[in-house]
């Protein structure tokens, strides 16, 4: 992550001069953040939206079942020294069995999840690309950086951040949510 910083630090330093001296007047530079576009565009709403949805249906699915194999483990325990040894042995690898398919289950939820929100992410920054583009252009910026203090960005004016026309534009020009999985 440091070294991405770095990169573009350098990047910065070797190719803004040459920018510089073939622009005439002062140089514009604009920031966006991604997160806020996500959070409050009506598009990225929707999305995670549709990823809380994803979320709790999948997680009271697990619930449901953990809570079916816990009470029959308790019924087991209860049962065991009643029951041959036969079925003890059945049961208890049943069980066994159970708790393997809740683990892959815990798993696959886990990896759909990420991959829907993943998915979800590059479809609305493919989408809201163009309209960065855009209003980069009308307001004659010759340079548009994500303003993310993870990335490097540790301080920016508020006087550069386009987030805000950028929200309004995308919101304007784009109607439908991303594509469910």
């Amino acid at each position: 992550m440091r070294g991405k910083s770095i990169l573009v630090a350098v990047l910065l330093m070797v190719c803004l001069p040459s920018v510089v001296l073939s622009q005439e007047g002062p140089i514009k530079i604009g920031v966006v953040d991604s997160n806020r576009i996500i959070q409050e565009s009506t598009i990225g709403k929707n999305f995670l939206s549709s990823l809380e949805t994803q979320r709790r249906q999948k997680q009271e699915e697990i619930a449901a079942r953990e809570n079916k194999l816990r009470d029959d483990q308790a019924n087991y325990q209860k049962q065991m020294f009643s029951l041959s040894e036969d079925a003890r042995s059945r049961t208890e690898k049943d069980l066994t069995q159970r708790q393997l398919e809740l683990q892959r289950l815990r798993e696959d939820a886990d990896r759909d999840l990420r991959s829907f929100y993943t998915d979800g992410i590059m479809d609305i920054e493919r989408r809201v690309l163009p309209i960065i583009e855009q209003v980069a252009r009308e307001k004659g910026l010759i340079l548009v950086l994500e303003n993310a203090p993870q990335r490097g960005m540790l301080f920016v004016d508020s006087s550069i951040d386009i987030t805000d026309d950028v929200i309004a534009r995308f919101n304007q020009t784009q109607t439908s949510p991303p594509p469910q999985s």
